[in-house]
């Protein structure tokens, strides 16, 4: 194993210590602090078609900012789809259903081909640092999504602790445009 993937497998184990040590409030009251910030960054006041992901406990919670912007804004959601993310269109709780492996709800109904009219996207990760290095959780999808987009402005959410002094990358790791943590915008 090289290096850095032994950097990334370290990190990640210490990112999921942390986040089990957070409250369900201090996880609410995080998340709301990183969608009142990005509310009004001028990008994502501005974009029409916008690419979330429906959370999972472990992550920055979505779903309530994902409800609040959903009149004004197309919001697409990813499905993974063997190894790859495909999109597909939000349109309501009631339209979503589990994956069977992971529980995570996605979106029924067609895929989302037309990559060049995303605007903006919302990226989950393990860990972020402040010059836009990301990762994952080491399967490689968003940053093979993100490569078909490259217009779009990719911003990474996270919780306060997932913001590190340095990520380790590697040449196919995609560099996001901004992180936006409880703490500010990073761009």
């Amino acid at each position: 194993m090289t290096k850095i993937l032994e950097q990334k497998k370290a990190l990640r184990r210490e990112i999921r210590i942390a986040t089990k040590e957070l409250s369900t409030e201090q996880r609410l009251i995080q998340s709301k602090r990183v969608w009142s910030i990005l509310s009004q960054y001028e990008k994502f006041v501005n974009a029409k078609t916008v690419v979330f992901y429906w959370s999972m406990e472990s992550e920055l919670n979505t779903t309530e900012f994902i409800e609040s912007v959903k009149n004004t804004k197309k919001v697409l959601l990813p499905v993974v789809v063997g190894d790859n993310l495909v999109l597909r269109s939000f349109e309501g709780k009631d339209k979503m259903v589990a994956e069977p492996v992971f529980g995570i709800f996605e979106p029924v109904g067609e895929e989302f081909k037309e990559y060049d009219k995303i605007d903006f996207v919302v990226v989950p990760g393990m860990a972020f640092d402040k010059k836009g290095n990301r990762m994952g959780r080491g399967k490689g999808f968003y940053d093979k999504f993100l490569t078909q987009i490259p217009n779009a402005t990719k911003i990474g959410v996270c919780f306060s602790h997932q913001i590190v002094d340095d990520v380790p990358s590697e040449p196919h790791d995609v560099k996001l445009d901004g992180v936006c943590s409880p703490e500010g915008f990073f761009q």
